[in-house]
């Protein structure tokens, strides 16, 4: 029972480990997401100052991202190609050839396609960070409650070593009391091999006067069967003792549906009923072969 609580103690300190070997791992990456996103935050911020050395400060940059089509403000590139398209048509008016413009299509497309990439990587550095903070609050909670159930194997520990040390005073005091029993019953014997004091005699003969040694073992063998009669009550206690726990726990082990901590403080009231349970059966075991000793060395005297 002590080495089951002990390899439960070290089961829940490994446990402890692992969580808080994960619990650093997850903070690292957290740190290294953060720092991603900070740098991700300057190059927008550098971004921006570059639009709005572009745009103009009187230009508010809502409505130049406004990717509805709401706004009607142009930026100065497109007020450039619509100018130079109104060129082409005057010089197409004119009957001159147009110039060509491909280079500026296919620069203006780059530039749409790194803006959109970025604003992408930065939605998914941001989910990233929400799911592994997510998961660090979810390990913090696991580490508590293996460090929670680490405390309670210790005082459990605790607790069965201390009554384990009972037991054994218990047993020292019994072997004790053994000793001096048979020490007295071998004396009862010797003393009453001449004649029994209080012991009636035959029919219409009064009792013969007894030594007084003989009448102080014969005190001391009532004092025994007063001790017998004593050592059954108690047994007799103890197994109701045992019944009321069985009792108890089998109705704690039954599910209720109730919070989701209550499995575990009922199993772990259900784990320390059975080792006082146990324990109880251990002493009244011991309290049952001293009074069967007991009656047998009185049945023989």
């Amino acid at each position: 029972m002590v080495e089951q609580a002990a390899d439960a103690a070290e089961a829940a300190q490994k446990e402890a480990a692992m969580w808080k070997d994960k619990l650093s791992q997850t903070t690292n990456r957290i740190a290294q997401m953060e720092h991603k996103v900070f740098t991700l935050e300057a190059e927008n911020k550098k971004l921006t100052r570059a639009l709005v050395r572009e745009v103009g400060e009187e230009v508010p940059l809502a409505r130049v991202l406004d990717d509805s089509g709401a706004s009607d403000w142009k930026g100065r590139r497109e007020q450039v190609i619509a100018l130079r398209d109104q060129v082409k048509q005057l010089k197409a008016a004119a009957g001159q050839a147009p110039a060509d413009s491909k280079q500026e299509a296919a620069a203006k497309g780059v530039i749409g396609k790194i803006s959109k990439e970025r604003n992408q990587e930065m939605e998914r550095q941001g989910a990233e960070l929400a799911a592994a903070r997510g998961e660090l609050e979810a390990l913090r909670l696991k580490y508590d409650g293996a460090i929670s159930r680490r405390k309670i194997l210790e005082t459990e520990l605790n607790n069965v070593k201390s009554k384990v040390a009972v037991i054994l005073e218990k047993t020292q005091m019994d072997d004790k009391l053994i000793a001096a029993l048979k020490t007295e019953v071998a004396a009862l014997k010797k003393g009453g091999a001449g004649g029994g004091a209080d012991r009636p005699g035959p029919p219409g003969r009064p009792a013969q006067p007894m030594p007084a040694d003989d009448e102080e073992l014969w005190r001391e063998l009532g004092a025994l069967r007063r001790r017998v009669a004593e050592q059954e009550e108690q047994i007799d206690r103890q197994e109701a003792i045992i019944m009321a726990l069985q009792q108890r726990a089998s109705a704690g082990s039954t599910p209720t549906g109730g919070r989701p901590g209550s499995g575990g403080r009922a199993a772990g009231w259900d784990s320390a009923a059975e080792q006082q349970i146990r324990l109880l059966e251990v002493e009244n075991g011991r309290l049952l072969e001293l009074v069967t000793l007991m009656q047998k060395r009185l049945e023989g005297s």
